[in-house]
């Protein structure tokens, strides 16, 4: 009976095992311009396999998850007609189209034209070591050379080494990202 009980118990752990995934922190545009997902807690981070091929823009919240192609935005998997070229796309749901020099507002559900929206108020910012998220400064592990936001709260940067590090401005820490196989 023991033997049994000891059996069961060893299966149902393995079934709720098998049930643990990493949370999703964000996602990025790798150089190959190819979306990848960004899994994990602080300082235990996994880079998911290339998930879309001819990305130039994304941005990955918990809600919402915009991706600018060539000529189309697909939000929360749902493709609408774009402007040609890159995008512009902010955590708050605007994206702004340079080809066009126009703003759009998205939604989990619309896409609206609007004016140009106020500054973000914790905007961040790269000033050589550090990268500056609103108003703190937090230390980088060498000379930065771009930053984009992955999630609600976390920068991936890239250094000038070629190493990536991902800023978070709630821990005002920075965390060393896995490399990626280019």
């Amino acid at each position: 009976m023991k033997t049994r009980v000891t059996l069961l118990f060893f299966a149902l752990s393995i079934c709720a095992f098998a049930q643990i995934h990493a949370p999703r922190i964000g996602c990025f545009v790798d150089p190959q311009q190819r979306l990848r997902t960004v899994y994990g807690v602080a300082g235990s981070f996994v880079v998911g396999e290339p998930e879309r091929e001819h990305v130039l823009a994304a941005l990955c919240t918990a809600t919402l998850t915009i991706v600018k192609t060539a000529a189309s935005l697909e939000v929360n998997g749902t493709v609408y007609a774009a402007p040609e070229g890159t995008a512009l796309i902010r955590r708050d749901g605007y994206v702004y189209y340079s080809a066009k020099d126009e703003w759009v507002l998205v939604t989990a559900r619309s896409i609206e034209a609007v004016g140009p929206p106020k500054p973000l108020e914790a905007e961040a910012a790269l000033d050589g070591t550090f990268v500056v998220i609103g108003g703190k400064r937090i230390a980088l592990p060498g000379l930065a050379a771009s930053m984009q936001e992955i999630g609600s709260g976390w920068y991936r940067v890239v250094l000038e080494d070629g190493a990536h590090v991902v800023a978070s401005i709630t821990r005002g820490c920075v965390y060393h990202l896995p490399e990626v196989a280019e």
